[in-house]
């Protein structure tokens, strides 16, 4: 079980409650906002106090808000529950949700880890059915995304709206590249590959995915065969667009850059030159002697 988007919530019957009314499982017919947090996040208390007051305006509506402790860096669960504890007392003394904590690592894995989340707070949304229909940070800058997702949930809108198609893009985006930057860290070729491929697909007109999918071949797994299938491809697009950054990149890609093309076909690097567009190749000869 994973913590996605559109799939059954995992099981929270790993959580030591406490403060609040303790929840003990997702019952079908309640709305869930799950926030789970840090104690180190200078972000939480805000973010957990504002669940707090969603909670207060839409109880009467079905509507139930909690948060987790899921990743507390401490050598016992006793030493985990002081340090949420403490941490509650100074920052967040009169909650008015409840306040739940985890220690084994479980909560973590099947949500966090599992959803591709990088930061804390993390905000899940659990509709009516125990499908998780929303994943994301607080935003700064629109401090009324959460309560507009609650009330499309509420009324059944939000799934098919153009604003829930944005916010899952989005949260997936961020969940691919930190799952492919994890694996490049430790050197799993394999797996960044092919996660790169997923936003190459996922989103096309992104250049920085297509210059990655580019260097994981040729730099990281030698692969020339195929880097230089992923190259022509770029190269290919570029011409098409037309565009001045693509052209550019296309072309150092081509031939600036430190990859070994002693395996690549120079004559078919070189003979893409002719078909450049004219003014395209003159403001990259220009930016590149500049």
């Amino acid at each position: 079980m994973s913590a996605r988007t559109g799939i059954r919530a995992p099981s929270i019957e790993m959580l030591t409650w406490i403060c609040g009314k303790p929840v003990f499982a997702l019952q079908r017919g309640t709305i869930y906002i799950v926030a789970l947090f840090a104690t180190s996040c200078v972000f939480c208390p805000k973010a957990l106090a504002d669940l707090g007051r969603l909670q207060e305006k839409y109880r009467d509506m079905g509507v139930e808000a909690f948060g987790v402790a899921a990743r507390e860096l401490a050598a016992t669960a006793d030493e985990a529950r002081a340090r949420v504890e403490t941490w509650l007392n100074k920052k967040l003394p009169n909650s008015t949700i409840p306040i739940a904590f985890e220690h084994t690592g479980e909560m973590n894995k099947l949500w966090l880890v599992a959803s591709g989340s990088v930061g804390d707070p993390t905000i899940f949304v659990v509709d009516r059915d125990n499908s998780i229909t929303y994943i994301g940070y607080p935003e700064p800058a629109d401090p009324d995304l959460l309560e507009r997702v609650l009330t499309k949930v509420m009324d059944g809108s939000w799934d098919t709206s153009a604003e829930a198609k944005k916010a899952h893009e989005k949260w997936l985006e961020v969940a691919l590249v930190h799952r492919a930057n994890g694996a490049l860290s430790i050197k799993d070729f394999k797996t960044a590959l092919s996660t790169i491929e997923e936003l190459k697909e996922g989103f096309p007109d992104n250049l920085q995915y297509r210059e990655h999918h580019v260097k994981v071949l040729l730099e990281m797994m030698h692969d020339f065969e195929a880097g230089w299938i992923v190259l022509a491809g770029l190269v290919r697009d570029a011409i098409e667009k037309n565009d001045d950054r693509w052209l550019l990149v296309a072309m150092q890609q081509l031939f600036g850059s430190p990859y070994d093309y002693s395996r690549l076909p120079f004559a078919e690097r070189f003979s893409m030159g002719k078909e450049w567009p004219a003014a395209g190749f003159m403001d990259i000869e220009l930016r590149c002697s500049s």
